[in-house]
């Protein structure tokens, strides 16, 4: 890794421990006149979009290998915050190898810049493609995967804390990436944190309320994605009730609520969704939102639950239709009430 002290103090980051599988190659460093060059002097038609601490381009290493590069911006408010997010990302990716995490290919340093070079992911965030259902299955169960093996795999856990629907990157296959790590952390099963991390309305309510961490806030920010994905809404929409609470409001206080998940999918792919599967996703997606910690699933479940949705025969829930109401005998109504 780059000795980052040159740059500022920046807080010690304890890395997780390597996974015990063989070593990927490592990340190398790049000159920064190669991405300048990879991106035309960081041209405007190469640029792909703004973080909250860097701006993203694409470009061409000269060994023809398409990357993002990640710069964080010289902001001298900010830059305590941006050095710590910036050797915590570069630490976690070094060391976290799966197929549904983007990969570091290398990392700038020169002339008193803060750069990573990463994997490039052509069809941008989660947040931006939403498309057929079988592909927004499968962009979940890649997405569900990555949080299983940061949760249970890399001994730790190592914690997101910031899963959202813009940290989920698209390849060509539809293959989910999950990316920024600058906020993660390799900690025991739960802890307090006084500063808390992490995006509206992503957030975890224990979290923010009790300062209460664990691997079940990383949940709560995947229900919400999920969410997103059945229904095509923004998490927060503006002037519009929080994504969380719109739902909350539809399904709770009646016995019938999966006739109501219908109405509840999103418009452009709400024809070609077999009703069983919008009804297993909806409840698998108020699951991870519960307030109450224990009830949400752990990532392993999740994945398990994806994998038996999308490998289910194209049935309708006629028993459930009918007034059976299956479903409802062990879901709650979900509440997103914070106070």
């Amino acid at each position: 890794m780059p000795d980052l002290q040159k740059f500022g103090a920046v807080p010690p980051a304890i890395p997780p421990p390597a996974p015990s599988e063989a070593a990927e190659p490592k990340p190398v460093t790049v000159s920064f006149q190669e991405l300048q060059i990879a991106t035309h002097d960081w041209r405007t038609d190469c640029f792909v979009g703004r973080g909250r601490t860097c701006d993203v381009f694409k470009g061409m290493l000269k060994d023809k290998q398409m990357v993002a590069i990640k710069r964080l911006r010289k902001d001298p408010v900010m830059v305590n915050r941006f050095l710590r997010e910036y050797k915590s990302e570069s630490t976690f990716l070094h060391q976290l190898q799966h197929e549904n995490i983007i990969e570091l290919k290398g990392f700038c340093t020169g002339l008193k810049e803060l750069i990573l070079v990463l994997e490039f992911a052509p069809k941008g965030t989660l947040y931006d493609r939403l498309h057929g259902w079988e592909n927004r299955m499968k962009i979940a169960l890649g997405a569900a995967r990555a949080i299983d093996y940061i949760h249970h795999v890399v001994p730790g856990p190592v914690l997101h804390r910031d899963i959202k629907s813009t940290h989920i990157v698209i390849d060509e296959e539809y293959n989910a990436k999950l990316i920024d790590f600058g906020n993660a952390i390799y900690e025991p099963k739960e802890m307090y944190c006084n500063h808390i991390v992490g995006s509206e309305p992503y957030t975890a309510p224990e979290y923010k309320r009790e300062n209460r961490l664990t691997t079940k806030c990383d949940i709560y920010g995947f229900g919400v994605v999920l969410l997103e994905l059945i229904t095509g809404r923004k998490a927060a929409p503006e002037g519009e009730m929080r994504i969380t609470d719109w739902a909350c409001v539809r399904l709770v206080a009646t016995a019938n609520w999966p006739m109501l998940v219908s109405g509840m999918i999103d418009e452009r792919i709400r024809e070609t969704v077999p009703q069983n599967d919008m009804i297993k996703m909806m409840k698998l997606a108020t699951d991870c939102v519960r307030r109450d910690i224990p009830e949400r699933p752990e990532a392993s479940d999740v994945v398990s639950r994806l994998l038996e949705i999308s490998c289910l025969e194209h049935t309708i829930a006629t028993s459930i239709i009918e007034g059976e109401n299956t479903f409802e005998s062990n879901h709650e109504p979900i509440t997103t009430n914070e106070t």
